[in-house]
C-alpha cells in the first residue's frame, strides 16, 4: 500500500490573545454551521476567534483555533476565561452586548493597536 502526502492549506490570522495568564479553555463540540459555505479547498472551517454559543444562543466563549467541520460537528478548544484583543476580532460579531455577556463568564477585552514598524532607511 502506498501513501501520498497531503498538503493542508491554512490561513494566517493575527493573534487575538492578550495574555496567556489566566487563560482557561474547555473542549466543546463545535457545530457545523447551517448553511455552511465551503472554502476554496472544499473544506468547512469554523475559524479561531469565532463566537461560541450555548444551546440557548447565549455567548459562552471564543473558539481558540480553526476547527474543520466538513464531515460534521467536531471537538474544539473554546476560551471560557482569559484576556483577548478586541481589535483583532470581528467587530460586527463582538458588539458591546456580546462583550458584556462574555465579561460575566470571565473573558475580558483589551485594546492594543497593531505595531507597525517604520521601514529602515539604507
Amino acid at each position: 500500500m502506498s501513501s501520498y502526502p497531503e498538503t493542508k492549506k491554512t490561513s494566517v490570522r493575527p493573534n487575538f490573545l492578550s495574555s496567556e495568564t489566566g487563560l482557561i479553555q474547555k473542549t466543546y463540540t463545535i457545530p457545523k454551521p447551517d448553511p455552511a459555505t465551503p472554502d476554496e479547498n472544499g473544506r468547512i472551517i469554523v475559524a479561531g476567534g469565532s463566537l461560541y454559543k450555548d444551546e440557548g444562543g447565549s455567548p459562552i466563549g471564543i473558539v481558540f483555533e480553526d476547527v474543520d467541520v466538513t464531515l460534521g460537528d467536531d471537538m474544539g478548544s473554546v476560551i471560557v476565561q482569559g484576556r483577548v484583543l478586541i481589535d483583532r476580532l470581528d467587530s460586527a460579531v463582538y458588539t458591546t452586548e456580546v462583550q458584556a455577556a462574555l465579561n460575566k463568564t470571565g473573558i475580558y477585552f483589551d485594546n492594543q493597536p497593531e505595531v507597525v514598524r517604520p521601514s529602515q532607511v539604507v
